[in-house]
């Protein structure tokens, strides 16, 4: 993947793929990574305390560059309170998150519909700091580029 002066968003499944060896650490030179907090509280909420450690220690690796969320968000570490700004009021947050329910079909239980804002707090970031996506959720990346935003897979960075 080319130079890119307004950066590459990495959605929390790079971290994954990193730590599960299907991508190796992404070569920095001459790109710029971006996380919001969300990535990082995604990554300390893994269950198994060995994989919350490797995936923490990815990001440490990647060392990307934090940045405030795009919208503040109740109940979503990392775009909280002085983690993010009140929402810009043009309903494309909400719209986002619509598009996305329409493309994830499926029932979703409380933890899977908090999951879901998370993705599309991510996705907001991403589209008004004029970042690239990096994720492997097609749907998400989907609606990024529905909105006017550029989506890539995890395997672009290689």
């Amino acid at each position: 993947m080319s130079i890119d002066p307004s950066g590459f968003m990495l959605d929390s499944n790079v971290f994954s793929r990193v730590v599960d060896g299907v991508l190796l650490l992404p070569e920095k030179a001459g790109r710029r990574f971006l996380v919001t907090g969300v990535q990082a509280d995604e990554c300390r909420r893994a269950p198994c305390p060995a994989r919350r450690a490797a995936l923490l220690h990815s990001i440490e690796e990647i060392a990307p560059e934090f940045c405030a969320a795009a919208s503040f968000c109740f109940d979503i570490e990392g775009a909280g309170w002085d983690q993010a700004p009140w929402n810009d009021g043009t309903g494309r947050f909400e719209a986002m998150l619509a598009r996305l329910k329409v493309l994830d079909k499926k029932q979703k239980t409380k933890a899977q519909h908090l999951n879901q804002i998370r993705d599309i707090v991510i996705a907001e970031t991403a589209l008004k700091l004029n970042a690239t996506l990096v994720t492997d959720d097609g749907k998400l990346g989907q609606v990024v580029e529905e909105f006017g935003g550029t989506a890539a897979p995890s395997s672009s960075l290689a």
